[in-house]
């Protein structure tokens, strides 16, 4: 073995690089990394592997300078360095992936002149003519307050201490995650900021309770800490200048109302802000039924439907709240929808009725993620169901919520007899009403639904009579009994007082579902006979 007193030296030419023609006319080559065992000088040369050795500007020196020629499509370029130390030389190389990528288009919006405290900057005008996923970055040259810069909607707060009207500058850069452009925007923010205008969320309210309802602008205020005055007006157009408003509906006898009131607020400088709010009375919504197709041949019906019932909403609660299609088929032009071992009975033997023909639901993911209130799906993980909807339903439990089938838009029936005409239906339903769980530690009942004590909002989701069974022990704190008295009496048949140590007793005869003291809701199935309402509270709270 002959060993040659010169080590040679170790030559590195860099990592691998992606880059793009539609923003990286050169490239630096850098191969800082190499070496010399002994530390000996060094010296470099850097050459093209596929014959474009005149575009180098720098092709001697640690850092190799390449110009790109003109390229109509991805394109591989490989370069190798060679690394001498008077004596030895070794060689290394390195590729650079070129893609036909144009660089993205930065839009920061038009230039604005504001007198809110917080308003959005907007980056949607920007755009990628590669359809490359675009990132932002949002940043102020003159020191303005922006949050969720990485946003194409940041939220920008504007100075509260201004003596004078003064304009920013912001800058906004794109990235198509190959290139960068850039945009700037002025913001003008005016001395005097205006008030903020808070009218509230929407405000649902079922139609079977048709309570009133204060609005209040309490959450309004003024940035720099001025007085406000304040003015309602409503939908007829009369108005109140105060900071609530007492709202009723109008129509009680409809099943859904709306209405805009609108909120004005002013500080002592006569800058104004609006919101408005809209206010919901309604009765639970089932979804819109869906537009049934049916194509027949020998032996067999193709029954097909289309998806418009997947974009319902509950006109009461607001949730897209949809979960499957139940087929059912008639022999006799729909006066029944199967024979008698088809039909479903509640614990009285009631018909209810049918068992579908076939049925379809969301599956497990489908359910799982499906977004409370947007049924495109454009929400945040904390805005879907976070479950999965199926067997029977808790409430109804004659009737199945689905098995997690996933969902179908037909159905081939080939149980058929030519000759003989038959009718089909497709209907749409909703997830009902799920368990649920009242908190009476102060006497007051606490629940994320809109049920409250309105046990009868089954009945319109489901077209159903609306009985019940209730047994609730209610501490005598709890303030509204009498109007719930008031209500199972209007309800409920039966009722009767008994009165025994200073304690009145109030007995509804209804059926449907039992609540008890430990606030668990059990079938009504599963009782060996339904008991009555029970209410138990010292007579000094009911008037």
């Amino acid at each position: 073995v002959f060993v040659q007193a010169n080590m040679c030296p170790r030559a590195f030419a860099g990592d691998d690089q992606i880059l793009s023609n539609g923003c990286d006319l050169t490239v630096a080559l850098d191969g800082s990394d190499s070496e010399d065992p002994q530390d000996e000088e060094i010296t470099y040369q850097w050459s093209s592997l596929d014959g474009y050795d005149n575009n180098f500007t720098v092709s001697d020196s640690v850092i190799g300078k390449f110009e790109f020629p003109a390229t109509d499509g991805d394109k591989v370029f490989s370069f190798m360095l060679t690394v001498f130390d008077a004596v030895q030389s070794i060689t290394d190389t390195v590729k650079v992936i070129y893609l036909d990528n144009d660089a993205p288009v930065a839009h920061a919006g038009s230039d604005i002149n504001t007198c809110e405290y917080q308003f959005t900057l907007s980056a949607a005008q920007s755009y990628d003519v590669n359809w490359n996923e675009l990132t932002y970055s949002w940043f102020s040259l003159d020191g303005l307050s922006i949050s969720e810069s990485s946003s194409n909607k940041p939220m920008v707060t504007s100075p509260t201490d201004l003596t004078e009207t003064t304009s920013y500058r912001v800058a906004l850069e794109v990235n198509d995650g190959y290139c960068s452009s850039h945009d700037t925007v002025i913001v003008t923010v005016q001395d005097n900021l205006c008030p903020v205008a808070d009218a509230g969320e929407t405000v649902r309210i079922p139609k079977f309770e048709s309570s009133s309802l204060v609005l209040n602008a309490g959450n309004s205020f003024d940035p720099e800490g001025e007085s406000l005055s304040f003015e309602w007006t409503t939908p007829t157009g009369s108005i109140v200048s105060d900071s609530v408003v007492t709202v009723s509906d109008l129509e009680p006898g409809g099943r859904y109302s709306s209405y805009l009131y609108t909120l004005k607020v002013m500080d002592i400088e006569n800058a104004i802000s609006e919101d408005t709010v809209e206010v919901i009375y309604s009765n639970f919504s089932a979804p819109v039924s869906p537009t049934v197709y049916a194509v027949a041949s020998h032996g067999r019906v193709l029954v097909s439907w289309d998806a418009s019932s997947e974009a319902s909403y509950d006109s009461l609660t607001g949730y897209s709240d949809f979960e499957g299609y139940k087929l059912f088929r008639s022999i006799d032009g729909g006066a029944t929808w199967g024979g008698d071992n088809d039909k479903l009975y509640d614990f009285n033997g009631e018909f209810v009725g049918w068992i579908p023909y076939a049925q379809f639901d969301y599956d497990y993911d489908e359910d799982f993620y499906h977004c409370i209130y947007d049924h495109n799906g454009d929400c945040e993980s904390e805005d879907t169901r976070q479950t999965s909807v199926g067997g029977l339903d808790p409430f109804l439990p004659r009737f199945t919520l689905g098995s997690n089938t996933g969902l179908e838009y037909s159905y081939v029936d080939s149980n058929v007899i030519d000759g003989v005409e038959y009718t089909y239906t497709v209907t749409a339903y909703d997830v009902g009403l799920p368990q649920f769980s009242l908190d009476l530690g102060d006497g007051v009942i606490v629940t994320d639904t809109l049920l409250g004590p309105q046990l009868d909002s089954v009945s319109f989701s489901y077209n159903i009579d609306s009985t019940f069974v209730v047994n609730v022990e209610l501490s005598d704190t709890l303030n509204n009994f009498e109007s719930l008295f008031n209500y199972y009496n209007n309800y409920c048949s039966d009722d009767s007082i008994t009165v025994n140590d200073s304690v009145t007793t109030y007995y509804f005869n209804c059926v449907n579902y039992i609540i008890v003291s430990s606030s668990e809701i059990f079938n009504p199935d599963t009782a060996a006979s339904p008991p009555a309402a029970l209410f138990t509270i010292a007579p000094s709270t009911v008037n």
